[in-house]
């Protein structure tokens, strides 16, 4: 069985201690691949240092909305930048909008998200968004652009607001939250979702499955997400982690840049 993280934050300061050994540790539970999101000026400076360029890691970069109020115009340009100077960069994000925590102004985060959507265009990469309570402003903007290459990450929406994004082109992620005892209606998405059109997650250093909640979450956790969307689906876990690998690689262009 071979994993994809679609979705860690490798250069979180909760890792900044032993990289190696959690990318390590990941490979012997059978995770094969790794999305390094980087999501503000710091870890994508330490993730361009430390982990672009390693064998089967990944690299996504963007601002996330919580930092909206911080973000300066010098900022895109510096995103923009590195996607000219690293060819290798998969994704744009995360991005989207956050309006569960109340740390940037909602016009502030809608003007950073189309920023991104319009590098993601540009540079003809997939998006990764984040949506916190803010279903109906995320398809609003996305419906204002010919965007359609993406993912919808720890998906925590609505079933109906999944089939909306499905048919918009997007990809759902299901990330540790799908193992929670509160999470029926998620499960519930998650057993409607295309096998074509599933990926799973840990967002980790977050979100640490209900097997080893309380833990810092690592990629190494993954197959808890996968063993409990085999069972959502009534699949086998060889059948997830394929369904899931395949995906993430399409999405993700792996095939482009010297798999």
């Amino acid at each position: 069985m071979k994993l994809f993280d679609t979705h860690a934050h490798l250069t979180d300061s909760a890792f900044k201690e032993g990289i190696d050994s959690v990318i390590s540790e990941a490979n012997k539970n059978d995770v094969e691949y790794m999305v390094n999101v980087c999501c503000d000026i710091s870890s994508i400076e330490v993730g361009l240092k430390t982990v672009y360029g390693k064998k089967n890691i990944l690299t996504a970069i963007g601002l996330h909305p919580n930092y909206a109020d911080e973000i300066k115009q010098d900022n895109i340009k510096y995103l923009k930048k590195c996607l000219e100077e690293y060819p290798n960069i998969v994704a744009i994000g995360e991005t989207g909008l956050d309006y569960y925590r109340d740390t940037s102004g909602k016009e502030l985060q809608k003007v950073l998200f189309r920023k991104h959507i319009e590098l993601a265009l540009e540079f003809k990469l997939p998006i990764i968004i984040h949506n916190r309570e803010a279903h109906k402003d995320i398809l609003g903007i996305i419906k204002d652009y010919s965007i359609s290459r993406g993912v919808i990450h720890c998906f925590s929406g609505t079933l109906k607001f999944a089939q909306t994004c499905l048919n918009r082109g997007f990809y759902i992620s299901f990330a540790g939250n799908l193992t929670y005892p509160n999470a029926p209606d998620l499960r519930q998405a998650a057993k409607e979702v295309p096998n074509d059109r599933i990926l799973i997650e840990t967002d980790s250093p977050y979100l640490a499955p209900q097997a080893v909640r309380g833990k810092r979450n690592q990629p190494s956790f993954l197959k808890y997400t996968a063993l409990e969307l085999a069972r959502v689906k009534e699949l086998d876990a060889e059948e997830v982690a394929c369904h899931t690998t395949e995906n993430a690689k399409k999405l993700f262009g792996l095939t482009n840049i010297g798999e």
